[in-house]
Protein backbone atom coordinates (compact mmCIF):
# COMPACT_ATOMS: atom_id res chain seq x y z
CA UNK A 1 0.00 0.00 0.00
CA UNK A 2 1.50 3.36 -1.06
CA UNK A 3 2.26 5.60 1.96
CA UNK A 4 1.88 9.36 2.02
CA UNK A 5 5.04 11.51 1.94
CA UNK A 6 4.31 15.14 2.85
CA UNK A 7 6.33 18.29 2.32
CA UNK A 8 8.60 19.69 -0.37
CA UNK A 9 10.06 16.68 -2.12
CA UNK A 10 10.36 18.02 -5.69
CA UNK A 11 13.97 19.15 -5.31
CA UNK A 12 15.15 16.01 -3.57
CA UNK A 13 17.47 13.61 -5.36
CA UNK A 14 16.25 10.22 -6.50
CA UNK A 15 18.55 8.65 -3.89
CA UNK A 16 16.86 10.57 -1.03
CA UNK A 17 13.39 9.83 -2.35
CA UNK A 18 14.19 6.13 -2.37
CA UNK A 19 15.30 6.36 1.27
CA UNK A 20 12.07 8.16 2.18
CA UNK A 21 10.06 5.43 0.45
CA UNK A 22 12.02 2.80 2.37
CA UNK A 23 11.29 4.68 5.62
CA UNK A 24 7.58 4.79 4.76
CA UNK A 25 7.47 0.98 4.48
CA UNK A 26 9.24 0.29 7.79
CA UNK A 27 7.65 -1.02 10.96
CA UNK A 28 8.63 -1.60 14.57
CA UNK A 29 7.39 -3.59 17.53
CA UNK A 30 4.08 -2.32 18.91
CA UNK A 31 5.75 -1.60 22.23
CA UNK A 32 8.58 0.50 20.72
CA UNK A 33 8.26 4.23 20.22
CA UNK A 34 10.42 3.68 17.13
CA UNK A 35 12.97 1.07 16.14
CA UNK A 36 16.71 1.71 16.02
CA UNK A 37 16.63 1.11 12.25
CA UNK A 38 13.98 3.82 11.81
CA UNK A 39 15.93 6.32 13.90
CA UNK A 40 19.15 5.52 12.06
CA UNK A 41 17.61 6.03 8.62
CA UNK A 42 15.83 9.25 9.65
CA UNK A 43 19.06 10.63 11.10
CA UNK A 44 20.93 9.64 7.95
CA UNK A 45 18.48 11.48 5.69
CA UNK A 46 18.49 14.54 7.97
CA UNK A 47 22.30 14.59 7.90
CA UNK A 48 22.29 14.56 4.09
CA UNK A 49 19.64 17.24 3.44
CA UNK A 50 19.70 19.18 6.76
CA UNK A 51 15.92 19.05 7.11
CA UNK A 52 13.55 17.68 9.70
CA UNK A 53 12.13 14.24 8.92
CA UNK A 54 8.98 13.12 10.72
CA UNK A 55 7.21 9.79 10.73
CA UNK A 56 3.75 8.97 12.14
CA UNK A 57 3.47 5.43 13.55
CA UNK A 58 0.20 3.68 14.38
CA UNK A 59 -0.36 1.37 17.33
CA UNK A 60 0.48 -1.68 15.27
CA UNK A 61 3.97 -0.28 14.75
CA UNK A 62 3.50 0.60 11.06
CA UNK A 63 4.55 3.93 9.53
CA UNK A 64 1.48 5.64 8.10
CA UNK A 65 3.01 8.92 6.90
CA UNK A 66 6.38 10.53 6.33
CA UNK A 67 6.92 14.28 6.38
CA UNK A 68 9.87 16.32 5.01
CA UNK A 69 10.29 19.75 6.57
CA UNK A 70 12.76 22.59 6.80
CA UNK A 71 15.74 22.91 9.13
CA UNK A 72 13.29 23.90 11.92
CA UNK A 73 9.87 22.37 11.28
CA UNK A 74 8.05 19.60 9.41
CA UNK A 75 4.55 20.02 7.87
CA UNK A 76 1.67 18.59 9.84
CA UNK A 77 -0.60 15.95 8.29
CA UNK A 78 -4.37 16.25 8.01
CA UNK A 79 -5.61 14.24 10.99
CA UNK A 80 -9.32 15.02 10.75
CA UNK A 81 -10.19 11.37 10.07
CA UNK A 82 -7.96 10.13 12.88
CA UNK A 83 -9.07 12.40 15.70
CA UNK A 84 -12.06 11.76 17.87
CA UNK A 85 -13.75 13.85 20.51
CA UNK A 86 -12.90 11.48 23.34
CA UNK A 87 -9.18 10.80 23.35
CA UNK A 88 -5.94 10.35 21.48
CA UNK A 89 -5.68 10.00 17.71
CA UNK A 90 -3.81 6.68 17.65
CA UNK A 91 -0.57 7.89 16.03
CA UNK A 92 2.76 8.81 17.57
CA UNK A 93 5.09 11.33 15.90
CA UNK A 94 8.86 10.80 15.79
CA UNK A 95 10.95 13.50 14.12
CA UNK A 96 14.54 14.59 13.84
CA UNK A 97 16.18 17.89 14.80
CA UNK A 98 19.18 18.75 12.62
CA UNK A 99 22.25 19.73 14.61
CA UNK A 100 21.74 17.30 17.49
CA UNK A 101 19.43 19.37 19.74
CA UNK A 102 16.75 17.00 20.98
CA UNK A 103 14.74 19.55 22.95
CA UNK A 104 11.11 19.85 21.92
CA UNK A 105 10.13 23.22 20.47
CA UNK A 106 6.93 25.20 21.01
CA UNK A 107 5.62 24.11 17.56
CA UNK A 108 6.32 20.48 18.57
CA UNK A 109 4.23 20.80 21.73
CA UNK A 110 1.52 22.70 19.86
CA UNK A 111 1.29 19.88 17.29
CA UNK A 112 1.06 17.31 20.10
CA UNK A 113 -1.95 19.10 21.56
CA UNK A 114 -3.55 20.15 18.28
CA UNK A 115 -3.43 16.65 16.72
CA UNK A 116 -3.95 14.79 20.03
CA UNK A 117 -1.00 12.61 19.20
CA UNK A 118 -0.31 9.55 21.32
CA UNK A 119 3.10 11.09 22.00
CA UNK A 120 5.66 13.40 20.40
CA UNK A 121 9.31 12.36 20.15
CA UNK A 122 12.24 14.48 18.99
CA UNK A 123 15.52 12.88 17.91
CA UNK A 124 18.68 14.95 18.24
CA UNK A 125 20.50 13.74 15.14
CA UNK A 126 24.05 14.72 16.03
CA UNK A 127 27.35 13.39 14.77
CA UNK A 128 28.63 12.02 18.08
CA UNK A 129 25.57 10.78 19.91
CA UNK A 130 21.81 10.55 19.59
CA UNK A 131 19.50 11.87 22.31
CA UNK A 132 15.73 11.88 22.57
CA UNK A 133 12.95 13.91 24.12
CA UNK A 134 9.42 12.60 24.61
CA UNK A 135 6.24 14.53 25.41
CA UNK A 136 2.77 13.28 26.22
CA UNK A 137 -0.49 15.18 26.73
CA UNK A 138 -1.60 15.61 30.31
CA UNK A 139 -5.05 14.47 31.36
CA UNK A 140 -6.97 16.08 34.20
CA UNK A 141 -10.37 15.10 35.50
CA UNK A 142 -10.74 12.68 32.63
CA UNK A 143 -10.03 15.20 29.87
CA UNK A 144 -7.05 15.96 27.70
CA UNK A 145 -5.51 19.33 28.54
CA UNK A 146 -3.34 21.76 26.58
CA UNK A 147 -0.43 20.94 28.88
CA UNK A 148 2.27 18.37 28.19
CA UNK A 149 4.57 16.26 30.29
CA UNK A 150 8.05 16.55 28.77
CA UNK A 151 11.04 14.25 29.32
CA UNK A 152 14.27 15.51 27.76
CA UNK A 153 17.78 14.25 27.05
CA UNK A 154 16.97 10.57 27.19
CA UNK A 155 19.89 8.35 26.21
CA UNK A 156 19.60 5.67 23.52
CA UNK A 157 19.69 2.78 25.99
CA UNK A 158 16.87 4.21 28.09
CA UNK A 159 14.86 5.32 25.04
CA UNK A 160 14.62 1.85 23.55
CA UNK A 161 13.48 0.51 26.91
CA UNK A 162 10.41 2.78 26.93
CA UNK A 163 7.13 0.92 26.34
CA UNK A 164 4.98 3.02 23.99
CA UNK A 165 1.69 1.20 24.52
CA UNK A 166 2.07 1.30 28.29
CA UNK A 167 2.60 5.06 28.19
CA UNK A 168 -0.43 5.52 25.93
CA UNK A 169 -2.65 3.20 27.97
CA UNK A 170 -1.93 5.16 31.15
CA UNK A 171 -3.20 8.34 29.51
CA UNK A 172 -6.28 6.64 28.13
CA UNK A 173 -6.99 4.93 31.46
CA UNK A 174 -7.18 8.39 33.00
CA UNK A 175 -9.69 9.42 30.34
CA UNK A 176 -11.65 6.16 30.56
CA UNK A 177 -12.00 6.29 34.33
CA UNK A 178 -13.54 9.75 34.30
CA UNK A 179 -15.25 10.49 31.01
CA UNK A 180 -16.13 7.29 29.21
CA UNK A 181 -19.23 7.01 31.36
CA UNK A 182 -20.58 9.66 28.99
CA UNK A 183 -20.41 7.03 26.24
CA UNK A 184 -22.18 4.38 28.24
CA UNK A 185 -25.65 3.76 26.94
CA UNK A 186 -27.92 0.79 27.18
CA UNK A 187 -26.86 -0.12 23.66
CA UNK A 188 -23.73 -1.98 22.70
CA UNK A 189 -21.48 0.02 20.35
CA UNK A 190 -20.55 -1.80 17.14
CA UNK A 191 -18.61 -1.24 13.95
CA UNK A 192 -19.97 -2.88 10.79
CA UNK A 193 -17.69 -4.27 8.07
CA UNK A 194 -18.34 -5.25 4.46
CA UNK A 195 -15.85 -6.93 2.12
CA UNK A 196 -17.63 -6.66 -1.22
CA UNK A 197 -16.80 -7.81 -4.72
CA UNK A 198 -16.28 -5.07 -7.27
CA UNK A 199 -18.63 -6.98 -9.55
CA UNK A 200 -21.70 -6.02 -7.49
CA UNK A 201 -23.99 -3.38 -8.91
CA UNK A 202 -24.55 -0.19 -6.95
CA UNK A 203 -28.05 -1.37 -6.03
CA UNK A 204 -26.84 -4.79 -4.84
CA UNK A 205 -24.11 -3.17 -2.77
CA UNK A 206 -26.55 -0.76 -1.15
CA UNK A 207 -28.92 -3.64 -0.35
CA UNK A 208 -26.20 -5.59 1.46
CA UNK A 209 -25.08 -2.53 3.39
CA UNK A 210 -28.63 -1.56 4.40
CA UNK A 211 -29.51 -5.13 5.41
CA UNK A 212 -26.66 -5.43 7.92
CA UNK A 213 -27.43 -1.99 9.35
CA UNK A 214 -31.09 -3.00 9.78
CA UNK A 215 -30.06 -6.26 11.44
CA UNK A 216 -27.84 -4.37 13.90
CA UNK A 217 -30.62 -1.92 14.69
CA UNK A 218 -33.07 -4.81 15.13
CA UNK A 219 -30.65 -6.22 17.71
CA UNK A 220 -30.82 -2.84 19.51
CA UNK A 221 -27.17 -2.08 18.81
CA UNK A 222 -25.66 1.38 18.33
CA UNK A 223 -23.83 1.49 14.98
CA UNK A 224 -20.89 3.84 15.61
CA UNK A 225 -18.69 2.98 12.63
CA UNK A 226 -18.79 1.50 9.14
CA UNK A 227 -16.00 0.23 6.89
CA UNK A 228 -16.31 -1.08 3.32
CA UNK A 229 -13.53 -2.76 1.34
CA UNK A 230 -13.88 -3.73 -2.30
CA UNK A 231 -11.96 -6.93 -2.82
CA UNK A 232 -12.55 -9.72 -5.35
CA UNK A 233 -11.73 -12.37 -2.78
CA UNK A 234 -11.73 -11.94 1.02
CA UNK A 235 -8.39 -12.40 2.74
CA UNK A 236 -7.99 -15.95 4.03
CA UNK A 237 -6.52 -14.84 7.35
CA UNK A 238 -8.47 -11.71 8.34
CA UNK A 239 -11.14 -11.40 5.60
CA UNK A 240 -9.98 -7.77 5.37
CA UNK A 241 -6.67 -6.75 3.83
CA UNK A 242 -3.89 -5.86 6.28
CA UNK A 243 -4.14 -2.13 5.59
CA UNK A 244 -7.89 -2.13 6.18
CA UNK A 245 -7.35 -4.14 9.36
CA UNK A 246 -5.20 -1.31 10.70
CA UNK A 247 -7.88 1.18 9.66
CA UNK A 248 -10.50 -0.93 11.45
CA UNK A 249 -8.44 -1.02 14.64
CA UNK A 250 -8.17 2.77 14.55
CA UNK A 251 -11.90 3.13 13.81
CA UNK A 252 -12.79 0.94 16.79
CA UNK A 253 -10.47 2.89 19.02
CA UNK A 254 -11.81 6.26 17.90
CA UNK A 255 -15.45 5.22 18.26
CA UNK A 256 -14.95 3.20 21.45
CA UNK A 257 -16.69 0.25 19.81
CA UNK A 258 -17.36 -2.85 21.91
CA UNK A 259 -17.73 -5.25 18.99
CA UNK A 260 -17.14 -5.60 15.25
CA UNK A 261 -19.64 -7.37 12.98
CA UNK A 262 -18.77 -8.60 9.48
CA UNK A 263 -21.39 -8.91 6.75
CA UNK A 264 -19.28 -11.71 5.30
CA UNK A 265 -19.43 -15.23 6.69
CA UNK A 266 -16.24 -15.74 8.70
CA UNK A 267 -14.52 -19.07 9.12
CA UNK A 268 -13.69 -20.02 12.73
CA UNK A 269 -10.00 -19.36 11.95
CA UNK A 270 -10.72 -15.88 10.55
CA UNK A 271 -12.89 -15.02 13.53
CA UNK A 272 -10.20 -16.12 15.98
CA UNK A 273 -7.47 -14.24 14.07
CA UNK A 274 -9.53 -11.05 14.12
CA UNK A 275 -10.32 -11.58 17.78
CA UNK A 276 -6.63 -11.76 18.61
CA UNK A 277 -5.66 -8.82 16.38
CA UNK A 278 -8.39 -6.45 17.58
CA UNK A 279 -8.85 -7.57 21.16
CA UNK A 280 -12.62 -7.10 20.80
CA UNK A 281 -15.64 -9.29 20.19
CA UNK A 282 -15.93 -10.34 16.55
CA UNK A 283 -19.09 -11.68 14.91
CA UNK A 284 -20.29 -12.31 11.40
CA UNK A 285 -23.84 -11.79 10.12
CA UNK A 286 -24.76 -15.36 11.00
CA UNK A 287 -23.74 -14.84 14.61
CA UNK A 288 -25.75 -11.61 14.73
CA UNK A 289 -28.86 -13.34 13.38
CA UNK A 290 -28.47 -16.09 15.97
CA UNK A 291 -28.35 -13.46 18.71
CA UNK A 292 -31.49 -11.79 17.38
CA UNK A 293 -33.24 -15.15 17.32
CA UNK A 294 -32.11 -15.88 20.87
CA UNK A 295 -33.58 -12.59 22.08
CA UNK A 296 -36.89 -13.00 20.22
CA UNK A 297 -37.78 -16.69 20.71
CA UNK A 298 -40.69 -16.89 23.16
CA UNK A 299 -42.00 -20.44 22.96
CA UNK A 300 -40.13 -23.34 24.49
CA UNK A 301 -39.75 -24.92 21.06
CA UNK A 302 -38.34 -21.71 19.57
CA UNK A 303 -35.87 -21.33 22.42
CA UNK A 304 -34.69 -24.91 22.02
CA UNK A 305 -34.29 -24.50 18.27
CA UNK A 306 -32.23 -21.34 18.67
CA UNK A 307 -30.08 -22.91 21.36
CA UNK A 308 -29.35 -25.90 19.11
CA UNK A 309 -28.34 -23.53 16.31
CA UNK A 310 -26.11 -21.50 18.65
CA UNK A 311 -24.37 -24.56 20.01
CA UNK A 312 -23.65 -25.89 16.51
CA UNK A 313 -22.36 -22.45 15.51
CA UNK A 314 -20.12 -22.09 18.58
CA UNK A 315 -18.61 -25.56 18.58
CA UNK A 316 -15.96 -25.02 15.86
CA UNK A 317 -15.21 -21.57 17.29
CA UNK A 318 -14.06 -22.77 20.69
CA UNK A 319 -10.42 -23.04 19.62
CA UNK A 320 -8.56 -19.84 20.29
CA UNK A 321 -11.28 -17.91 22.06
CA UNK A 322 -13.04 -20.10 24.59
CA UNK A 323 -16.76 -19.87 25.25
CA UNK A 324 -18.38 -19.31 28.58
CA UNK A 325 -21.32 -21.66 28.61
CA UNK A 326 -23.24 -19.51 31.06
CA UNK A 327 -23.40 -16.67 28.52
CA UNK A 328 -25.03 -18.32 25.52
CA UNK A 329 -27.42 -15.84 23.99
CA UNK A 330 -26.42 -13.09 26.45
CA UNK A 331 -25.68 -9.95 24.46
CA UNK A 332 -24.39 -9.82 20.93
CA UNK A 333 -22.02 -12.81 20.66
CA UNK A 334 -20.06 -14.49 23.42
CA UNK A 335 -16.46 -14.65 24.57
CA UNK A 336 -15.16 -16.74 27.41
CA UNK A 337 -12.26 -16.87 29.84
CA UNK A 338 -9.70 -18.62 27.63
CA UNK A 339 -8.51 -21.97 26.41
CA UNK A 340 -8.01 -23.76 29.71
CA UNK A 341 -11.69 -24.73 29.68
CA UNK A 342 -11.61 -25.80 26.02
CA UNK A 343 -12.15 -29.53 26.49
CA UNK A 344 -14.60 -29.00 29.34
CA UNK A 345 -16.64 -26.58 27.27
CA UNK A 346 -16.58 -28.88 24.23
CA UNK A 347 -17.96 -31.76 26.30
CA UNK A 348 -20.50 -29.40 27.85
CA UNK A 349 -21.71 -28.35 24.39
CA UNK A 350 -22.07 -31.94 23.19
CA UNK A 351 -24.00 -32.90 26.33
CA UNK A 352 -26.24 -29.88 26.05
CA UNK A 353 -26.84 -30.56 22.35
CA UNK A 354 -27.93 -34.10 23.14
CA UNK A 355 -30.37 -32.80 25.77
CA UNK A 356 -31.75 -30.13 23.45
CA UNK A 357 -32.27 -32.66 20.64
CA UNK A 358 -34.15 -34.97 22.99
CA UNK A 359 -36.41 -32.13 24.14
CA UNK A 360 -36.99 -31.07 20.54
CA UNK A 361 -37.93 -34.65 19.63
CA UNK A 362 -40.62 -34.56 22.32
CA UNK A 363 -41.90 -31.23 21.08
CA UNK A 364 -41.96 -32.58 17.52
CA UNK A 365 -44.10 -35.52 18.66
CA UNK A 366 -46.63 -33.08 20.09
CA UNK A 367 -46.55 -30.99 16.91
CA UNK A 368 -47.00 -34.13 14.78
CA UNK A 369 -50.04 -35.12 16.85
CA UNK A 370 -51.63 -31.71 16.22
CA UNK A 371 -50.88 -32.00 12.51
CA UNK A 372 -52.53 -35.43 12.37
CA UNK A 373 -55.63 -34.08 14.08
CA UNK A 374 -55.86 -31.25 11.56
CA UNK A 375 -55.38 -33.71 8.70
CA UNK A 376 -57.97 -36.04 10.16
CA UNK A 377 -60.46 -33.19 10.40
CA UNK A 378 -59.62 -32.23 6.81
CA UNK A 379 -59.19 -28.54 7.65
CA UNK A 380 -57.55 -26.64 4.82
CA UNK A 381 -54.29 -24.90 5.65
CA UNK A 382 -52.44 -21.89 4.21
CA UNK A 383 -49.04 -20.59 5.31
CA UNK A 384 -47.52 -17.13 5.07
CA UNK A 385 -43.89 -17.15 3.93
CA UNK A 386 -41.58 -14.40 2.79
CA UNK A 387 -38.55 -12.26 3.39
CA UNK A 388 -38.17 -10.88 6.87
CA UNK A 389 -40.04 -7.62 7.52
CA UNK A 390 -42.25 -8.05 4.45
CA UNK A 391 -45.36 -7.68 6.62
CA UNK A 392 -46.45 -11.30 7.19
CA UNK A 393 -47.57 -10.79 10.79
CA UNK A 394 -49.37 -7.57 9.91
CA UNK A 395 -51.19 -9.40 7.12
CA UNK A 396 -52.19 -12.23 9.47
CA UNK A 397 -53.58 -9.68 11.91
CA UNK A 398 -55.46 -7.87 9.16
CA UNK A 399 -57.00 -11.06 7.76
CA UNK A 400 -57.91 -12.83 11.01
CA UNK A 401 -58.32 -10.01 13.52
CA UNK A 402 -55.50 -11.48 15.58
CA UNK A 403 -53.22 -9.33 17.67
CA UNK A 404 -49.83 -10.99 17.30
CA UNK A 405 -46.60 -9.01 17.63
CA UNK A 406 -45.87 -7.11 14.42
CA UNK A 407 -43.16 -4.46 14.28
CA UNK A 408 -41.14 -2.77 11.54
CA UNK A 409 -38.00 -4.76 12.34
CA UNK A 410 -36.22 -7.82 11.04
CA UNK A 411 -37.26 -11.18 12.54
CA UNK A 412 -40.08 -9.74 14.65
CA UNK A 413 -41.75 -13.18 14.41
CA UNK A 414 -39.90 -16.38 15.29
CA UNK A 415 -42.53 -18.69 16.72
CA UNK A 416 -45.10 -20.11 14.32
CA UNK A 417 -48.55 -18.67 14.96
CA UNK A 418 -51.72 -20.37 13.67
CA UNK A 419 -55.07 -18.58 13.47
CA UNK A 420 -58.50 -19.44 12.05
CA UNK A 421 -59.65 -17.60 8.93
CA UNK A 422 -63.20 -17.79 7.54
CA UNK A 423 -63.52 -17.85 3.75
CA UNK A 424 -67.18 -17.72 2.70
CA UNK A 425 -68.27 -19.88 5.66
CA UNK A 426 -65.31 -22.20 5.13
CA UNK A 427 -62.90 -22.40 8.04
CA UNK A 428 -59.18 -22.65 7.24
CA UNK A 429 -56.01 -22.40 9.31
CA UNK A 430 -53.55 -19.62 8.43
CA UNK A 431 -50.04 -19.83 9.87
CA UNK A 432 -47.35 -17.17 10.16
CA UNK A 433 -43.78 -18.48 9.93
CA UNK A 434 -40.30 -17.12 10.60
CA UNK A 435 -39.06 -14.67 7.99
CA UNK A 436 -36.28 -15.60 5.60
CA UNK A 437 -33.17 -13.66 4.66
CA UNK A 438 -30.50 -13.94 2.00
CA UNK A 439 -27.95 -16.60 2.95
CA UNK A 440 -29.94 -17.66 6.02
CA UNK A 441 -27.46 -19.58 8.22
CA UNK A 442 -27.70 -23.32 7.61
CA UNK A 443 -27.63 -23.84 11.38
CA UNK A 444 -30.92 -21.96 11.62
CA UNK A 445 -32.55 -23.75 8.70
CA UNK A 446 -31.64 -27.08 10.30
CA UNK A 447 -32.68 -26.04 13.80
CA UNK A 448 -36.03 -24.66 12.60
CA UNK A 449 -36.74 -27.73 10.48
CA UNK A 450 -39.55 -28.81 12.81
CA UNK A 451 -41.19 -25.39 12.66
CA UNK A 452 -40.83 -25.24 8.89
CA UNK A 453 -42.55 -28.62 8.66
CA UNK A 454 -45.75 -26.55 8.91
CA UNK A 455 -45.11 -25.53 5.33
CA UNK A 456 -45.18 -29.16 4.17
CA UNK A 457 -48.70 -29.55 5.54
CA UNK A 458 -49.99 -26.36 3.93
CA UNK A 459 -52.31 -26.66 0.96
CA UNK A 460 -51.15 -23.32 -0.40
CA UNK A 461 -48.31 -20.89 0.37
CA UNK A 462 -48.80 -17.14 0.42
CA UNK A 463 -45.45 -15.52 -0.32
CA UNK A 464 -45.66 -12.01 1.14
CA UNK A 465 -43.43 -9.54 -0.72
CA UNK A 466 -42.53 -5.99 0.30
CA UNK A 467 -43.61 -4.13 -2.85
CA UNK A 468 -41.86 -0.96 -1.64
CA UNK A 469 -38.45 -2.62 -1.62
CA UNK A 470 -36.60 -1.97 -4.91
CA UNK A 471 -34.85 -5.33 -4.51
CA UNK A 472 -38.05 -7.34 -4.14
CA UNK A 473 -37.13 -9.67 -7.03
CA UNK A 474 -33.89 -10.70 -5.30
CA UNK A 475 -35.82 -11.24 -2.07
CA UNK A 476 -38.31 -13.51 -3.87
CA UNK A 477 -35.40 -15.55 -5.23
CA UNK A 478 -33.86 -15.82 -1.74
CA UNK A 479 -37.16 -17.08 -0.30
CA UNK A 480 -37.66 -19.61 -3.08
CA UNK A 481 -34.12 -20.96 -2.58
CA UNK A 482 -34.97 -21.74 1.04
CA UNK A 483 -38.33 -23.24 0.07
CA UNK A 484 -36.45 -25.53 -2.32
CA UNK A 485 -34.05 -26.41 0.48
CA UNK A 486 -36.93 -27.71 2.61
CA UNK A 487 -38.59 -29.27 -0.47
CA UNK A 488 -41.84 -27.30 -0.60
CA UNK A 489 -41.13 -25.27 -3.74
CA UNK A 490 -43.79 -27.21 -5.70
CA UNK A 491 -46.62 -26.15 -3.41
CA UNK A 492 -49.36 -23.94 -4.92
CA UNK A 493 -48.23 -20.33 -4.43
CA UNK A 494 -49.92 -16.94 -4.26
CA UNK A 495 -47.64 -13.91 -4.52
CA UNK A 496 -48.99 -11.26 -2.14
CA UNK A 497 -47.38 -7.87 -2.82
CA UNK A 498 -47.82 -5.96 0.43
CA UNK A 499 -47.42 -2.22 1.23
CA UNK A 500 -49.02 -1.31 -2.08
CA UNK A 501 -50.48 1.80 -0.39
CA UNK A 502 -47.10 3.53 -0.77
CA UNK A 503 -46.73 2.59 -4.45
CA UNK A 504 -48.06 4.57 -7.40
CA UNK A 505 -48.17 1.74 -9.93
CA UNK A 506 -48.87 -1.95 -9.29
CA UNK A 507 -48.65 -3.14 -12.89
CA UNK A 508 -45.16 -4.64 -12.64
CA UNK A 509 -46.15 -6.89 -9.74
CA UNK A 510 -49.01 -8.54 -11.61
CA UNK A 511 -46.57 -10.24 -14.00
CA UNK A 512 -46.15 -12.97 -11.40
CA UNK A 513 -48.65 -15.88 -11.64
CA UNK A 514 -51.46 -15.82 -9.08
CA UNK A 515 -50.31 -12.44 -7.81
CA UNK A 516 -52.30 -9.82 -5.95
CA UNK A 517 -51.50 -6.40 -4.48
CA UNK A 518 -52.65 -5.56 -0.95
CA UNK A 519 -51.99 -3.30 1.98
CA UNK A 520 -52.16 -4.89 5.40
CA UNK A 521 -52.08 -1.39 6.84
CA UNK A 522 -55.02 0.14 4.93
CA UNK A 523 -56.94 -3.05 4.10
CA UNK A 524 -56.69 -2.47 0.36
CA UNK A 525 -57.05 -5.68 -1.65
CA UNK A 526 -57.72 -7.98 1.32
CA UNK A 527 -61.17 -9.11 0.12
CA UNK A 528 -59.71 -9.91 -3.31
CA UNK A 529 -56.98 -11.91 -1.58
CA UNK A 530 -59.59 -13.91 0.34
CA UNK A 531 -61.43 -14.67 -2.89
CA UNK A 532 -58.24 -15.81 -4.61
CA UNK A 533 -57.31 -17.95 -1.61
CA UNK A 534 -60.78 -19.50 -1.55
CA UNK A 535 -60.49 -20.35 -5.24
CA UNK A 536 -57.11 -21.99 -4.64
CA UNK A 537 -58.34 -24.03 -1.71
CA UNK A 538 -61.93 -24.83 -2.62
CA UNK A 539 -62.26 -24.14 -6.33
CA UNK A 540 -62.69 -27.83 -7.22
CA UNK A 541 -64.60 -28.76 -4.07
CA UNK A 542 -68.27 -29.66 -3.87
CA UNK A 543 -70.63 -28.52 -1.12
CA UNK A 544 -73.26 -31.09 -0.29
CA UNK A 545 -75.93 -31.13 2.40
CA UNK A 546 -76.57 -34.46 4.15
CA UNK A 547 -78.96 -35.99 6.62
CA UNK A 548 -78.16 -39.17 8.54
CA UNK A 549 -81.05 -40.88 10.34
CA UNK A 550 -80.38 -41.51 13.97
CA UNK A 551 -79.95 -45.22 13.31
CA UNK A 552 -77.20 -44.44 10.78
CA UNK A 553 -75.37 -41.82 12.87
CA UNK A 554 -72.43 -44.20 13.31
CA UNK A 555 -71.43 -43.48 9.70
CA UNK A 556 -70.66 -39.85 10.56
CA UNK A 557 -66.96 -40.72 10.98
CA UNK A 558 -66.74 -41.73 7.31
CA UNK A 559 -67.91 -38.27 6.29
CA UNK A 560 -65.27 -36.63 8.51
CA UNK A 561 -62.66 -38.67 6.62
CA UNK A 562 -63.89 -37.26 3.30
CA UNK A 563 -63.69 -33.54 3.97
CA UNK A 564 -64.81 -30.66 6.14
CA UNK A 565 -68.12 -30.76 7.99
CA UNK A 566 -69.95 -27.56 8.85
CA UNK A 567 -73.35 -26.64 10.30
CA UNK A 568 -73.57 -29.97 12.16
CA UNK A 569 -76.96 -30.19 13.91
CA UNK A 570 -78.33 -33.07 16.00
CA UNK A 571 -82.10 -33.62 16.26
CA UNK A 572 -84.32 -36.42 17.52
CA UNK A 573 -84.58 -37.72 13.94
CA UNK A 574 -80.85 -37.68 13.13
CA UNK A 575 -77.87 -35.51 12.13
CA UNK A 576 -77.79 -32.87 9.40
CA UNK A 577 -74.55 -31.29 8.13
CA UNK A 578 -72.80 -29.75 5.13
CA UNK A 579 -69.81 -31.61 3.62
CA UNK A 580 -67.15 -29.81 1.57
CA UNK A 581 -64.90 -32.24 -0.30
CA UNK A 582 -63.23 -32.83 -3.63
CA UNK A 583 -63.03 -36.61 -3.25
CA UNK A 584 -65.41 -38.94 -5.08
CA UNK A 585 -68.35 -39.76 -2.81
CA UNK A 586 -68.77 -43.52 -2.16
CA UNK A 587 -72.06 -44.72 -3.66
CA UNK A 588 -73.31 -46.12 -0.38
CA UNK A 589 -73.14 -42.63 1.20
CA UNK A 590 -74.75 -40.80 -1.72
CA UNK A 591 -78.21 -41.83 -0.59
CA UNK A 592 -77.94 -39.45 2.36
CA UNK A 593 -77.60 -36.35 0.18
CA UNK A 594 -80.35 -33.80 0.75
CA UNK A 595 -79.30 -31.37 -2.04
CA UNK A 596 -76.14 -30.15 -3.74
CA UNK A 597 -74.90 -26.69 -4.39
Amino acid sequence: MAKEILGQTDNLSKHIKQKLETLAEMSCQKSEIASAEMVELMSEITGEINKEIAIYINRFGYVEMVSVGTDATAPLPNMSKKRNEYGLCGLRAVHTHPGGDCRLSAPDLSALSQLRLDLMCAVGAGEEKCEFSVAIISAAEGKLTQQAQVYEHIGEKDFYRLHALRIISEIEAEIDNHTLHELKTEKERVCLIWVLSGRLSEREEKERIDELVNLAESADLAVVGRLVQHKDKPDGVFCLGRGKLEELAMLMQNTHADCVIFENTLSPAQENNLNRALGKKVLDKNGLILDIFAARAKSREGQLQVEAAQLNYLLPRLIGQGVSMSRLGGGVGTRGPGETKLETDRRHIHRRLDNVRRELAQVEKQRELKRRNRTKNRIKQAALVGYTNAGKSSLLNALTGADIYAEDQLFATLDTTVRTLMLDKQKILLSDTVGFIRDLPKELVEAFQATLEELKDADVLLQVVDASNPNYREQIKAVEMILAQIKVEQKPMIYVFNKIDVMEDETEFLTYPDSICVSAKSGQGLEDLKSLLYEKLFGADKRLEFFLPLAEAGKLGRFYALGQLDDVEYTEQGVSFVLTANDVLPWELAEYIKNGE
